[in-house]
């Protein structure tokens, strides 16, 4: 066939005269080597036959590096060509971006990705912050913005799963119950969209934040905790860690004795299993309410009950039956309030009481160990009556308890020896020694302005008062009356109010009357069988499903791993401004220690389910393309879009435990069919027909 003269196309008899021509060449170059060289059957070391040899495998490696620049020179035209009808040449995000879009319109509206960003919430009620994973922006001006997943909900009331507290203390939790799928992808080269989960909490509100995984038999593997309160911002950052594909698994192991493949393949199941992503969000005021059996809503407006509450679960350990409500159920929700108040105001006073003894046991101490510093008058020197043992009482100063820690290398400052008046001694005589007994019997009225002062047992203080005292940054823990035997705690101890406790004791009876034991394992064995979906289950399913429909091996679990440092922005004070520090793995054990702490008051140390709680499960993969993005267009020839397509197909059949043709619009069904996903949807006629 000959081509139109027009074209600037060969036509296929001028590709035969230069086939013709070029053996033509060749043959002319063989017999020229031939006669130059000796014969073939010459004992010499190059013969004819090895001179021709090279000749021809030169001509042959020029022919392909012809066939190489033609084509590159093709693929060049095409880059060019495909930039062209696009605009600019795309990049991964670029991509990413489009498959966002893409997926809204291929799924139906009921299975679509959705953002992975929700809302810490009851029901009718102002959230009480937000929790959502992001991807990290390329470029520091752009903002994060959540990532999109598969989302498949449980019907609530969901049944009750567990997770251990410790090895004596099994927590059991319901609520809502969510599955995620998310499907990234990654070109050569590429490591992927980096992720960081974000939590929010909004101004005099709080929750608590669980990160692990999904263990067997209905279970919850927290690794890390955290307690957000009035608009911390918590950002973690996440890394996707890649595990072989189904192919590659399976060609691994081709080779491998019996004993080994079942070996390869029990660790590769323990792997799947703990791909399992898992995000636990535990509200705390109403679980509170349900604690200190209170109606709903009853502490949404008392926020500082709610703090005070916090600081003694957490800080202190107090039992929950100590403050919890014991009168008659039906009562109205002011007088149960009321009563809770007060079970939380006696025993911030008997804790302010035992700081307080605390602090005049350490200024005792330091009296008998320092009996030469207090020679001058240290009202003068501007302590003002913080070491006064007699004399009139003056404001005091501020300085607090400044000086309960002071060892024996304390001197008094020369400034404050330069302000002594001038009737006192001579520094060269040495002060005479206080009379301690003298101070101990001090007349009542010191009494009172030490009490004033000090905040001592002297006189009442107001609850919440004495927390934070002097220059210390954080006041000690205070003990418990009855955990130290001296004999200041002893006062203190026999100064308090014994109602409240006689009143704790009648309701730790009344309780044990009214509920039964719940801790046995019973309990737990019931949620195992009751749980309607077993998530441990899933990567597997959805490893047997690539294994048939991924030929090529390009989708692969993935693991998300918790990054070791995380940024916490806080405001220490209402009016301060917010800072950021950096959580380390200390701090990171710390904050799970104070909220291991509040999960043990909440649950009545398992005695007690958690039934205000969110749970969310994320499954991740990532499709891998041997090339990049244009590449992958131009040399491969293929479309990354439909394959993606089809990597959306098996995982949301998976998570929806459905049919693919199910869950994608009808108008998309005949393209998927054809080109991306044939082995999965069959035609729609043929479709029809089986209906």
């Amino acid at each position: 066939l000959e081509a139109p003269k027009s074209s600037p196309v060969l036509g296929l008899g001028d590709i035969q005269n230069f086939l013709r021509l070029q053996r033509a060449t060749l043959d002319r170059r063989v017999a020229a080597i031939a006669s130059a060289f000796p014969p073939p059957s010459s004992a010499s070391l190059i013969s004819a036959a090895e001179a021709s040899l090279v000749v021809l495998a030169t001509h042959l490696q020029e022919i392909l590096q012809q066939l190489h620049d033609s084509v590159d020179c093709i693929e060049q035209m095409l880059r060019k060509q495909l930039v062209t009808a696009v605009g600019r040449e795309l990049s991964p995000r670029d991509f990413s971006k489009y498959m966002e879009y893409h997926n809204q319109k291929l799924f139906r509206p009921a299975y679509k990705p959705q953002p992975f960003c929700f809302a810490v919430r009851r029901p009718d009620h102002y959230p009480e912050g937000t929790v959502s994973i992001e991807a990290e922006p390329a470029q520091a001006a752009e903002a994060s913005v959540p990532i999109h997943t598969l989302v498949s909900s449980a019907a609530t009331p969901s049944p009750p799963m567990s997770f251990r507290l410790s090895a004596a203390t099994r927590v059991l939790f319901s609520g809502e119950r969510h599955l995620h799928a998310h499907l990234a992808h990654a070109f050569e080269g590429e490591t992927g969209d980096a992720l960081a989960l974000t939590a929010r909490a909004r101004q005099f509100s709080c929750f608590m934040l669980l990160l692990g995984a999904i263990g067997p038999n209905a279970t919850f593997e927290p690794k890390h905790a955290i307690i957000l309160q009035n608009k911390d911002e918590l950002r973690i950052p996440l890394s996707l860690e890649q595990l072989p594909s189904a192919k590659a698994f399976r060609d691994a192991i081709e080779s491998l004795s019996p004993e080994q493949q079942r070996f390869a393949k029990a660790y590769r199941s323990m792997q799947l299993e703990g791909s399992l992503f898992a995000v636990l969000i535990v509200q705390i005021k109403p679980q509170l309410e349900t604690l200190l059996r209170l109606p709903g809503d009853a502490l949404t407006k008392e926020i500082k009950l709610t703090q005070q509450l916090l600081t003694l679960f957490m800080e202190h350990q107090i039992p929950p039956d100590l403050l919890s409500f014991g009168g008659d159920a039906s009562a109205d929700v002011a007088t149960k309030l009321a009563q809770v108040r007060s079970h939380v105001a006696a025993i911030m006073s008997m804790i302010d009481e035992a700081k307080k003894a605390e602090v005049e046991d350490a200024k005792q101490k330091f009296k008998y160990q320092h009996p030469q510093s207090h020679a001058f008058d240290l009202s003068e020197a501007g302590f003002g009556d913080s070491f006064a043992c007699c004399g009139a009482p003056q404001a005091p100063t501020g300085f607090g308890d400044s000086f309960a820690g002071f060892d024996d290398s304390f001197a008094p400052p020369k400034a404050m020896a330069r302000t002594r008046p001038k009737k006192a001694m001579s520094r060269s005589a040495a002060p005479p020694p206080i009379p301690m007994m003298q101070c101990a019997e001090a007349p009542t009225e010191m009494q009172a302005v030490a009490g004033a002062s000090f905040g001592g047992s002297f006189g009442a203080s107001p609850v919440g008062s004495g927390i934070y005292m002097g220059g210390s940054p954080r006041a000690p823990k205070a003990a418990l009356p009855g955990s130290n035997a001296s004999r200041t705690d002893k006062a203190v101890r026999d100064e308090a109010p014994q109602k409240p406790q006689a009143e704790a004791q009648r309701q730790l009876q009344a309780e044990a009357q009214r509920q039964p034991e719940r801790g046995d394992e019973s309990d737990f064995d019931e949620a195992e069988d009751a749980l309607a979906v077993d998530y441990t289950k899933l990567p597997a399913a959805l490893d047997a499903e690539l294994e048939k429909h991924d030929i090529k091996g390009s989708l692969r679990p993935t693991n998300i791993i918790v990054g070791e440092v995380w940024t916490r922005k806080a405001q220490q004070a209402l009016l301060a401004p917010p800072s950021s520090s950096l959580l380390d793995a200390a701090a990171q054990r710390s904050e799970k220690d104070k909220a291991f702490d509040l999960l043990d008051a909440l649950s009545r140390s398992g005695a007690e389910p958690l039934s205000h709680t969110a749970l969310h499960v994320v499954l991740a993969a990532t499709h891998c393309f041997d090339r990049s993005l244009i590449d992958t267009l131009v040399v491969d020839g293929a479309n990354p879009i439909e394959k993606l397509e089809l990597s959306n197909l098996l995982v949301a059949a998976t998570i929806h435990d459905d049919k693919p043709s199910a869950l994608v619009r009808s108008e998309h069904h005949e393209r998927l069919a054809t080109y991306s996903a044939p082995s999965l949807m069959p035609p729609l006629q043929q479709q029809q027909q089986q209906q």
